[in-house]
């Protein structure tokens, strides 16, 4: 993925609003997929992805939104999770593609929703993204490929990454 991250300059004839507006669009994509998820919102989370978008995980490869739904509907209900997003690095390709980068800590609690607990994250995930202008013009993710940096000795959970 580091051949896609250009100099945002080389963008085509873009200006610097449209250049930023769009980084901002791709951020957002990346708090939304982390707010769907530890939601359990299944069409929020859809709605981040492109009908036909490919997510590369390290168990396997899902393709189109049925392979992603399913896939997410199988999380565990009774564990409460927390994908504090950060580092996001996007880099505008044109006014309707860019590529980015971002780490991901999960956090997870199984348990009452209102127990308190010391919580340390359970996994540390890289996400390298290819994003596009989506035919209802919305950006949308159509790659993902998440990678796990760090991972807990315990965690055994599996919900999204």
């Amino acid at each position: 993925m580091n051949n896609k991250f250009i100099e945002t300059s080389q963008a085509e004839n873009l200006s610097e609003l449209d250049i930023v507006c769009i980084e901002s669009a791709c951020i957002r994509l990346i708090h939304q997929y982390c707010v769907s998820a530890d939601r359990h919102d299944l069409q929020m989370f859809l709605d981040v992805f492109c009908i036909d978008a490919q997510w590369t995980r390290p168990n396997g490869e899902l393709i189109g939104h049925k392979a992603i739904g399913d896939y997410f509907v199988q999380r565990p209900k009774d564990e409460l999770t927390c994908h504090a997003a950060s580092n996001a690095l996007i880099s505008v390709h044109s006014g309707n593609r860019a590529y980015g980068t971002s780490l991901v800590a999960v956090y997870r609690h199984k348990g009452e929703e209102d127990q308190i607990a010391v919580l340390h994250p359970s996994s540390l995930v890289e996400y390298i993204d290819e994003f596009v202008r989506d035919h209802d013009s919305r950006w949308r993710i159509k790659k993902r490929s998440s990678r796990t940096i760090l991972r807990k000795a315990d965690n055994k959970a599996g919900g999204p990454n």
